[in-house]
């Protein structure tokens, strides 16, 4: 629980002391974490009415990821990011779907993971054969547009915002649908894993799909109220990409 909620009516300009003292009286444990103060672990372990609401809170949770790969095809960093996030989700209780497109010679459906515990649902969403949606050309762009309505679409119809926490993976067209999603009522996430068009800027900028690709990349990036990247120099290139964003920004070291 937070900090500020734990300790309400405790002066924070009196000696630590003061503070776990009162942490104590009201049955609430705390590990230090790291030197400084403010980095707490803090959990109620004398309040069972408290531990009752919390363990129900993550039972009526589900998380919903979306991304371009899935356990049976990581290639790359993104997939390996997300499979770990979703191992730790499940660790801690709550019902995890991730949800990824067709590619190749793959079967649409659903399959179980981790012990039944992770469901990935793989989406059929064109009816020619989808090689990869990681390239830089036209074509490969109009095939992220459809996965993108795609899994937009079945979310809309499969769950319910009210409990369902949506995470979404990638680059321009995952993170992209967070609009429509939370007009909808989800809550949504996005982890930003690379920026496509400063990636073609060093290696093609004479290609003619750019100028569409930068106008995706300022339109996801203004989709999301909250982001998240893997570095300090990835968020140094969102604002220098969208300026104007005023969203919630976290650096997290490997997504996790």
């Amino acid at each position: 629980i937070p900090l500020y909620q734990a300790i309400q009516g405790v002066d924070m300009s009196q000696d630590t002391p003061q503070i776990l003292e009162y942490l104590n009286r009201n049955g609430i444990h705390f590990e230090v974490l790291a030197d400084q103060f403010m980095n707490l672990n803090i959990s109620s372990v004398g309040n069972k009415e408290f531990q009752d609401r919390n363990a129900s809170a993550v039972q009526n949770k589900r998380i919903v990821h979306v991304s371009f790969q899935d356990p049976d095809h990581l290639a790359g960093g993104q997939g390996v990011a997300v499979f770990n996030l979703i191992r730790e989700q499940v660790k801690a209780g709550y019902e995890v779907v991730w949800i990824s497109p067709v590619i190749r010679d793959e079967q649409k459906g659903k399959f179980d993971y981790l012990d039944g515990k992770l469901t990935v649902i793989k989406l059929k969403f064109s009816e020619d054969k989808v090689l990869t949606l990681f390239g830089d050309d036209e074509q490969t762009q109009r095939n992220r547009e459809k996965f993108g309505q795609k899994f937009t679409d079945y979310i809309k119809g499969a769950f319910a915002p009210e409990s369902s926490l949506v995470h979404l993976h990638g680059f321009i067209e995952v993170p992209r649908r967070a609009k429509e999603l939370q007009e909808a009522g989800f809550n949504v996430t996005a982890t930003f894993h690379m920026f496509l068009t400063l990636r073609i800027e060093k290696v093609n900028g004479n290609n003619p799909l750019l100028p569409l690709l930068k106008q995706r990349e300022e339109e996801a990036i203004k989709a999301n109220t909250k982001i998240i990247v893997n570095s300090l120099a990835m968020k140094k290139e969102l604002l220098e990409l969208y300026p104007g964003y005023s969203g919630k920004l976290f650096v997290i070291p490997k997504n996790i």
